[in-house]
């Protein structure tokens, strides 16, 4: 991982701000006070930025080269380091000072709030006089330039839903193309239905025109059929009439031959 020196800088940067703190809760010195140098808040609010930012820092350090930060945070190491480095060096020139001149029981006192600190031994004599106000400014700077930088990469860094970014392009890439193919296609089977619907309107017409020719066709035979009854029956009506003069012709001979016999 390319990760190794930033989060080494952010032990670093966490060792030496929880030794000043240390200090400043032992000496006893005011938390509350609202401070120029923090922008009007207090100690007690600028210590809980400082512990989030370094707090969100660890919560962000790749575990393996597949996570989200391994592939986020080298892109933004450059501008985040100096400022984590800027948090280790000057919250440790101010515990240095602190060290340097501590004796049992010291307690500390702020007078303008501006971190020009006294040192009150446990017999209540002030024996020494730090400046730490260019520390602490410089602590305020670095924090607000971290507390920036982490507000666009930890949600990038933390999403379990972009834990591989460069897989859901890819995904993303192989749905546009699915949907590509998927359009071709639908354009191809519109075209054959076309063809079809086409298909079928002909055969529609060339069935119509048939059932017309039969419809035709019928209607000449049924007026045969008609015809054909018709003429039978005249046919009867002349047999009919065949064989009743037949029969006339018949009896009009026998009458003949009786007349002959008698003359």
């Amino acid at each position: 991982m390319t990760t190794e020196s930033l989060f080494a800088a952010v032990d670093s940067a966490r060792a030496a701000w929880e030794g000043l703190i240390d200090h400043l809760l032992r000496g006893s010195l005011d938390f509350e006070r609202p401070r120029p140098v923090f922008g009007s808040v207090s100690l007690s609010a600028f210590r809980r930025r400082v512990d989030l930012v370094l707090e969100l820092l660890y919560s962000i350090k790749p575990q393996q080269d597949q996570d989200a930060s391994a592939l986020v945070l080298p892109s933004r190491e450059a501008e985040i380091q100096p400022q984590v480095e800027a948090i280790a060096t000057h919250a440790e020139q101010a515990a240095s000072q602190l060290r340097a001149n501590w004796r049992e029981g010291t307690s500390l006192r702020d007078g303008n709030d501006a971190f020009n600190i006294q040192l009150i031994d446990a017999a209540g004599s002030n024996y020494a006089a730090l400046e730490l106000g260019a520390q602490f400014k410089q602590l305020r700077i670095a924090t607000n330039h971290l507390v920036a930088l982490l507000g666009s990469v930890v949600p990038l860094c933390r999403s379990e839903s972009i834990s591989d970014l460069s897989k859901r392009a890819e995904e993303l890439g192989n749905i546009a193309r699915q949907a590509d193919a998927f359009r071709q296609q639908a354009g191809q089977s519109a075209s054959a239905v076309g063809e079809l619907v086409q298909r079928v309107e002909q055969t529609e017409r060339g069935a119509r025109d048939l059932v017309a020719q039969m419809e035709s066709a019928t209607a000449g035979v049924r007026e045969l059929q008609q015809k054909a009854t018709t003429d039978a029956s005249s046919v009867s009506t002349l047999v009919e009439q065949i064989k009743t003069i037949g029969s006339a012709a018949t009896t009009l001979e026998a009458q003949v031959d009786t007349y002959r016999a008698k003359f």
